[in-house]
């Protein structure tokens, strides 16, 4: 008996996201008879990955009551993802920062 690995590479940018099947489907060998592990179908989800990009990446504001903005955008986020919500956390001592203001930007 001999095992192979054989490995496929392909791009998936072009693809609508979404899920696809993939089948291997290896022929029968002379004299085989267990067959029925000679396919094997595998789901891939296909589609960009959702890029999280926060601006100012690090803020150092040194100026006592001066203002600055954090902006934070997902971009890439399809249905695909099945996503519910987005949780992240910005620390900061309350003492010396107080929030003035926070906006939802357009979906």
């Amino acid at each position: 008996m001999e095992t192979r690995t054989i490995t496929f590479s392909w791009d998936t940018s072009a693809l609508a996201p979404g899920y696809y099947n993939l089948t291997a489907i290896a022929t029968s060998v002379p004299g085989e008879i267990y067959t029925i592990d000679n396919e094997k179908t595998l789901t891939v989800k296909a589609g960009r990955s959702p890029i999280l990009k926060i601006e100012p990446s690090i803020s150092e504001i040194q100026l006592l009551n001066k203002e600055f903005t954090i902006n934070v955008t997902i971009n890439n986020l399809d249905e695909v993802w099945h996503a519910v919500g987005i949780q992240f956390r910005l620390c900061y001592d309350d003492a010396l920062l107080e929030v003035v203001d926070v906006q939802e930007g357009p979906s």
